[in-house]
Formats: C-alpha cells, sequence, structure tokens
C-alpha cells in the first residue's frame, strides 16, 4: 500500500488507530483501517487514474527491505516518480505544484488518497449490521454529534486534492491533464471516473 494510518491525523483523525497493544485483543480501530486502506486505496487509484494506467503505474512500485510502504522504483521513468512525488511546473505563465500521491508537509504525511478512505471509513461508521437489519449504534453517556459536517469537510478536501483545486497547487487530475496536454503519452489512456461533489443532504 501507498498509504499508512500515520496519514490519519487533523481533520481525518480516527481515534484508536495507534497499536500500542500489539498482543492485546482489543485494538480499537486499528485492524479495521488497515482493511479499508487496503481496499480504498485501490479503488481510490482504478477510478483517479483508470484501471489501465494503474496497472502501469503499479508495476513500477516496490516496498524497500525495512519499510511497509509501496515507493516508486529508483529506475522507473520519471513520470511515476511525479505522480508519487510531485512536480513544479510552469502553467500560463506562473508557476504551479502539484504536490503528489503522498507527500510531507511541515511532518505530516499526506495524500489525496488518505480524505478517500477517510470519509468511507466515516460513511460506514454511521450505521453497523444488526442483527434485526442495520442500525445507528448508540453510545452510552454520551451526547450524539452530526457526523455530516466533518464527512463533507472530509470529501471537500479529497475534492480539491483530486479533482480540482483553485490555488497554485493544482489536483490530481490537473496535473494529469497538464502533462498529457505537453505529451499525449505521459499517462496515456487515462480514464477518470467522474467524482461529483457532496453536500450534507448526500453522504
Amino acid at each position: 500500500m501507498i498509504i499508512s494510518r500515520s496519514y490519519f491525523k487533523g481533520l481525518l483523525d480516527i481515534p484508536n488507530i495507534e497499536d500500542t497493544a500489539p498482543n492485546s485483543s482489543l485494538l480499537g480501530n486499528v485492524s479495521e483501517l488497515d482493511l479499508f486502506i487496503r481496499e480504498y486505496e485501490r479503488d481510490y487509484l482504478i477510478k483517479a487514474l483508470g484501471y489501465s494506467l494503474n496497472k502501469e503505474f503499479q508495476s513500477h512500485l516496490e516496498v524497500v527491505d525495512g519499510q511497509t510502504e509501496q515507493t516508486v522504483r529508483p529506475d522507473a521513468p520519471q513520470k511515476w516518480k511525479d505522480l508519487m512525488d510531485g512536480k513544479e511546473y510552469s502553467k500560463d505563465g506562473k508557476l504551479v505544484n502539484w504536490r503528489g500521491l503522498v507527500f510531507d508537509d511541515n511532518g505530516d504525511q499526506k495524500s489525496p488518497i488518505a480524505p478517500y478512505v477517510c470519509y468511507h471509513f466515516l460513511k460506514n461508521d454511521l450505521s453497523r449490521w444488526m442483527g434485526t437489519g442495520i442500525q445507528t449504534e448508540k453510545a452510552k453517556n454520551s451526547v450524539k454529534a452530526d457526523p455530516a459536517p466533518k464527512a463533507v469537510a472530509i470529501w471537500q478536501l479529497f475534492y480539491r486534492m483530486t479533482v480540482e483545486n483553485v490555488t497554485d497547487e493544482v489536483a490530481l487530475f490537473e496535473f494529469i491533464e497538464d502533462m498529457n496536454d505537453l505529451d499525449e503519452t505521459t499517462y496515456p489512456h487515462w480514464i477518470p471516473y467522474r467524482f461529483g461533489k457532496r453536500n450534507i443532504m448526500g453522504i
């Protein structure tokens, strides 16, 4: 996998994901989040890049000894390093920046994949399968907070990082379009999924 639990901080914070008791059977959200990362990272990459382009991208990844996350192989073409690690380039006479599929932001690891995973984790956590069907769980001695605003904020972050950004830090789709405008063979057969915007009524 490209990302890990370390990407879930700040807005994306999910309680009880630190594996501080590896021999305990009470690991909170650790195992569940790992499953969501595995499933929804793949889902994100296939939808954002298209099946064919993602397959080619995956063929240039590796896991370095002693590490757990995938990185781009040193001998991979530069375009895959740019996709993963980011690239500054000139667009319409000004300098813009694609930060990458993974990047460091003042010591915090970030990725457009993380809010996508977090959104689906939160959405799944709103309800659980019960013996009588899907029901919302109630916690004892607590006041229920509406999760919709947080879910929408997380989706908006994902959308800005993936589809369209209003700053000079371009989104993934903008970066790929710009590179293909310069050379259509850079990321050939790019067929992205049309992600829509979300609001509280449609999380």
